[in-house]
């Protein structure tokens, strides 16, 4: 009985490496990136659909809704708050792709795999108001990244403490 539930354990927390998986979660882009980001039409990357950068002087920050994952790149749809931009497309991770925590009070728990019984891989104590920068997804779990003083937390991210809006808390 107790390999079956093993099984099943290993089963729910699996990462698949080197292959297109789904996800369905959202980010923006960050708030501190100044550059420009070339939105792909595929992951051969040879045709660029645009440039994504935020519009600073009217505070439109864009958003992703993160759709796949393949490697070290993610298929979204970018979107921004006055609806001028509507797109989807293959873009790589970088640190400029980002969430908030809604663990508004207590300590965040940052899990081993993209489910609860996979155990916590670290914890950022008390509230933590700074980007946590995406570095993949499954489903609709995030596997984020956190530098915090001179100590960096990584781990997943459950969809319930995933707050993708740069403009006002998601409480």
């Amino acid at each position: 009985m107790m390999k079956y539930l093993f099984l099943l354990l290993c089963l729910c927390c699996i990462q698949v490496h080197g292959q297109k998986h789904d996800c369905n979660a959202k980010a923006f882009l960050s708030i501190n990136y100044k550059g420009k980001i070339p939105l792909y039409a595929s992951l051969s990357c040879d045709t660029v659909l645009t440039y994504l950068e935020n519009d600073y002087e009217n505070e439109n920050i864009l958003h992703f809704h993160i759709k796949k994952q393949c490697d070290k790149m993610l298929y979204v749809h970018v979107s921004d708050l006055y609806n001028q931009l509507n797109a989807d497309g293959w873009l790589f991770l970088g640190d400029y792709v980002c969430v908030y925590s809604r663990a508004y009070q207590g300590s965040l728990k940052l899990y081993n795999a993209p489910c609860e019984s996979s155990g916590i891989n670290s914890v950022v104590e008390g509230y933590d108001p700074g980007m946590y920068i995406v570095v993949g997804c499954s489903g609709d779990w995030l596997k984020v990244k956190r530098i915090k003083g001179d100590k960096i937390y990584t781990g997943w991210l459950s969809p319930e403490m995933q707050c993708d809006n740069p403009y006002s808390t998601c409480s």
